[in-house]
């Protein structure tokens, strides 16, 4: 099964829809699943983040997770609405990076990702986006998943001006990226599967 974590429920209103998912019956966290896909509403920050990946993987056979959600990025690098691939996670508070091994061939731009406890006014590094949850996504399923198998998806929402960013442009930004979003969901999962029948041979 693939596991889709975003933040926050605006961000997964068009995924929800488009696939089709019905509401679990879960206390901790918001769940929504089909046959094939789960998606768990997070919240916002590193904790509450790492807490969700954790909830879902300890109750649900799990073989590929995608973070999917908003980030900034600096304008001369990255336009409002641009679909990005993170190929590497820096937290800011510790210096700590991990990296994805991105098997999938695919069109998208590829980024380094800075997650920060708090949403940024200004950018450090130019080339990089960032966001308040990735990191800990990523370190939490790397317990139970390869790097191959821990994927994140960015659009960008705003050049660091978060007070721009409200739940209807939220909203819109996903949904306007929903075909390609899918496409590559398609493509990770394809991968996945064949990656699982060459092990079980």
């Amino acid at each position: 099964m693939t596991l889709l974590v975003l933040a926050l429920k605006q961000e997964a209103i068009g995924l929800i829809q488009d696939y089709k998912l019905q509401k679990l019956e879960q206390k901790a966290f918001e769940l929504y699943a089909n046959e094939s896909i789960l998606l768990v509403i997070s919240g916002l920050g590193q904790i509450k983040a790492a807490a969700a990946v954790g909830f879902v993987m300890a109750q649900f056979e799990i073989d590929l997770l995608i973070n999917i959600g908003l980030a900034a990025g600096d304008a001369k690098h990255f336009t409002i609405g641009e679909l990005v691939l993170v190929h590497q996670i820096t937290n800011v508070s510790t210096q700590r990076s991990v990296y994805s091994d991105i098997l999938i061939q695919h069109d998208l731009k590829e980024a380094s990702l800075l997650t920060y406890d708090s949403a940024q006014s200004k950018a450090l590094d130019k080339s990089k986006i960032v966001d308040m949850e990735a990191f800990a996504i990523f370190t939490a399923a790397r317990h139970f998943l390869n790097n191959n198998a821990i994927l994140s998806l960015k659009i960008i929402s705003d050049h660091f001006e978060p007070q721009t960013l409200n739940k209807a442009l939220a909203k819109q930004l996903i949904t306007n990226q929903l075909v390609n979003i899918k496409q590559f969901i398609k493509q990770a999962q394809k991968q996945v599967s064949t990656q699982l029948n060459y092990f079980n041979i």
